[in-house]
């Protein structure tokens, strides 16, 4: 485990959270291009899969690479390249860089703060910033039942299917009766699990836990002052 698993949660959002709105403002293709062997270093001693890292990313570019195109393809005044009638800037082409850097040093910073801290982690991290428990509770249920309903749909598209059913623009009312059905069955669904939690005492006041908050000088709180150090530096060097 390594240590940025280790590291609690609430300091660590407060450590890198920052981070990622400075990288969002650097504008510097070198301090870019540091900030990016950076978070390449931290990706490392976090102990994350670099083969995960490399899908996640693959999936995000396919997003920015049309808006990477028209960048790199916008007018300037200092040619690159030319290839026939075709000319490509630098000020394009440093721009695309620029929005491409960015891309990979945010995505990288990201997964190290969302896959090194548990889902429960971050709900007490909500809640320790003041966000109402009724919210992390709809948050919390919301995400445990997404993997309840998605069978239950499965189940029912099979049904029909195995009945001939054959999807088509004719037959939309069928669809929607299959759609009217599952959200009936995940209403009846909600209120079972609503009186389990109220059998379980849900909505009752409990003493809630003390919780012990890091020192200054421990190791959660340093990493807090480096990693501000760091984006301050980063901002004064890298911003236009």
């Amino acid at each position: 485990m390594s240590i940025f698993h280790r590291w609690q949660p609430e300091c660590k959002v407060l450590g890198l959270l920052p981070l990622l709105f400075v990288i969002a403002a650097i504008d510097r293709l070198s301090v870019l291009a540091i900030a990016l062997g950076g978070m390449a270093l931290v990706y490392g001693g976090a102990g994350l899969s670099w083969r995960r890292w490399w899908q996640r990313l693959a999936v995000l570019a396919v997003f920015f690479l049309g808006l990477g195109l028209l960048l790199l393809f916008q007018g300037g005044e200092t040619p690159w390249l030319r290839w026939g009638g075709l000319v490509i800037f630098w000020e394009g082409l440093r721009a695309a860089l620029v929005l491409a850097g960015r891309l990979i040093t945010l995505a990288t910073l990201a997964m190290v703060l969302l896959e090194t801290t548990t889902f429960s982690a971050w709900l007490q991290v909500l809640r320790t910033f003041g966000i109402p428990p009724f919210l992390t509770d709809v948050l919390v249920l919301s995400y445990r039942y997404i993997f309840e309903l998605r069978p239950m749909l499965v189940r029912m598209q099979q049904s029909m299917m195995l009945r001939g059913f054959r999807p088509h623009w004719r037959r939309l009312g069928r669809i929607a009766a299959l759609i009217g059905t599952f959200l009936i069955r995940s209403y009846d669904r909600s209120e079972q699990v609503y009186r389990a939690m109220r059998l379980r005492g849900y909505g009752l006041r409990s003493r809630q836990q003390k919780r012990t908050y890091p020192r200054l000088y421990s190791y959660h709180g340093l990493g807090i002052g480096v990693c501000w150090l760091v984006g301050i530096v980063m901002y004064y060097y890298g911003a236009s």
